[in-house]
């Protein structure tokens, strides 16, 4: 169960700040730093782009804490949500950089955004082997 203690007392706060921070830098486009104003006069669709994103990591901030209590009560649906939450978490992310690269004209991502997200689909994989054998745990 150290990897369920893990989950709940690390990854799922880190991933709450980590969202809710990056929903901030987009929304007020701090992600450019002193560019910000010349980015989006080249590309103002992009403004909107960064605000859709900006309000889904906010979501999945909130989202991320919810699940963490879900999962610390052993409530029956806290896996699953966990597991769609990284799921939606790589979809959110995937999205981005493809809409973000048509809007620019130029690949939006760099080499470690590629190897995360495929990280991140192992780390999928590799919890669902591990919850379905903890199934029984989840009853509340």
């Amino acid at each position: 169960m150290k990897w369920f203690k893990f989950i709940i007392w690390v990854q799922l706060f880190l991933a709450a700040l980590t969202n809710a921070g990056t929903g901030i830098g987009l929304l007020t486009g701090m992600a450019y730093g002193d560019y910000v104003s010349d980015v989006y006069a080249m590309f103002p669709v992009l403004r909107l782009l960064d605000i859709l994103e900006g309000l889904l990591c906010l979501a999945l901030a909130a989202a991320a804490i919810y699940i963490r209590f879900q999962l610390s009560g052993y409530r029956q649906k806290g896996p699953t949500l966990y597991l769609y939450f990284l799921l939606v978490s790589i979809a959110v992310s995937l999205v981005y950089v493809l809409v973000a690269s048509l809007i620019l004209g130029t690949f939006a991502g760099d080499p470690s955004s590629i190897i995360s997200l495929a990280a991140n689909v192992v780390v999928v994989l590799l919890n669902l082997t591990y919850f379905e054998k903890r199934r029984f745990l989840f009853v509340n």
